[in-house]
């Protein structure tokens, strides 16, 4: 129960921050310049891997009920060498990096050709080196999203500003590349085409995104944001009573450094020996309590009352929190929530058991 949220003179004060910035030319993009030519494996077997496009088709989406799927379709991923995968087999790096198949569907998929190194076919025991090319050959299936559309708020020549529902990734990374904000403003009806995003804000979270035209654009925009000449506010429902203290005149301010936990499941916590400097300013604007059907889902350790005295009318008391983040690590907010005692009612990372 988050959301990102913005004031009606967005479009404005983003051109206005912008303007006195000093301008350089933007990145190629897709630029390779002075990466080193992918080495071919001396172990790789002449015969050719099959024919998989490397270009994804045209996204087909459908929906049921209040879900939008996408059909499944051919993907070849393409990884470049990691530093922790030099001196490292073909077949460990499969086995142990990309978990969602077991070692023996990567080796049946090595033998076949439908895993490949600098683009041909390699044995299990191919040893890699610091240029290598990694190709993964599938039929990708994309998890649903809510059927509900983006809405376009504004769009000018450099920037597009738009409402971000729930569940909709903002950008292709892990188990979604049709299935994000970007993919959806591209296609029609809205039909955008190429789009940078500015700001980024979580899966499950709803609320105001900003878009560049350009990469020239978006470097400006990014410039502006890290110069703190554009500020960011959330709404958030948090678990029990945050603190009547956190006022507009006097916040609750959150300093707790926050370090990476795991990097495959993008799991944070706070770390005072090992993490990374944050701030974090939050505004109680309400208590008030969850629906009964709400709670009955509560975690363990969740503040429950019983307004009758009946379990089945137990209801979970929350504050709705204004969140103000000066500095902008991965999970910020639910994770300096979860540290004051008060997660996100509905976050299912960091308001579970394990986290408190």
């Amino acid at each position: 129960m988050a959301r990102a949220t913005a004031a009606a003179a967005i479009p404005a004060a983003i051109h206005a921050a912008c303007r006195d910035l000093p301008r350089r030319a933007a990145p190629a993009v897709g630029a390779t310049a002075g990466q080193p030519k992918p080495s071919m494996p001396s172990s790789s077997p002449s015969i050719p891997p099959p024919t998989v496009p490397l270009a994804p088709p045209p996204p087909v989406w459908y929906t049921e009920g209040r879900l939008r799927k996408v059909q499944p379709y051919p993907y070849v991923y393409t990884s470049r060498m990691k530093g922790r995968w030099l001196g490292r087999t073909l077949m460990d790096v499969f086995a142990t990096e990309f978990l969602d198949q077991t070692a023996d569907v990567y080796a049946d998929k090595i033998d076949r050709g439908f895993i490949t190194l600098n683009g041909s076919r390699a044995r299990p025991d191919h040893v890699l080196g610091p240029n290598d090319v990694l190709r993964h050959a599938l039929h990708r299936h994309e998890p649903p999203i809510l059927a509900t559309p983006p809405t376009l708020l504004y769009a000018d020549a450099q920037l597009v500003v738009v409402d971000k529902p729930p569940s909709v990734p903002v950008h292709p990374s892990g188990r979604y590349h049709f299935q994000t904000l970007t993919a959806l403003l591209a296609a029609p009806p809205l039909a955008l085409g190429e789009l940078y995003p500015v700001n980024r804000i979580d899966r499950l979270t709803s609320g105001i995104v900003l878009l560049a035209r350009t990469p020239r654009a978006a470097a400006r925009m990014g410039a502006a944001m890290a110069a703190r000449r554009l500020a960011k506010t959330y709404l958030a429902v948090v678990r029990g009573r945050f603190p009547d203290s956190a006022t507009m005149a006097a916040p609750l301010v959150c300093a707790a450094p926050i370090a990476c936990v795991e990097f495959k499941m993008g799991l944070n916590h706070v770390d005072a020996a090992n993490g990374k400097p944050c701030e974090t300013h939050f505004v109680k604007l309400a208590d008030g309590w969850l629906p009964a059907a709400s709670a009955e889902h509560s975690l363990p350790g969740s503040a429950k009352t019983s307004v009758t005295g009946s379990a089945d009318d137990a209801r979970e008391l929350v504050s709705l929190v204004l969140c103000r983040p000066v500095t902008g690590r991965t999970h910020q907010i639910r994770v300096h929530l979860q540290h004051l005692g008060h997660p996100i009612a509905n976050d299912p990372l960091y308001a579970t058991s394990p986290w408190g």
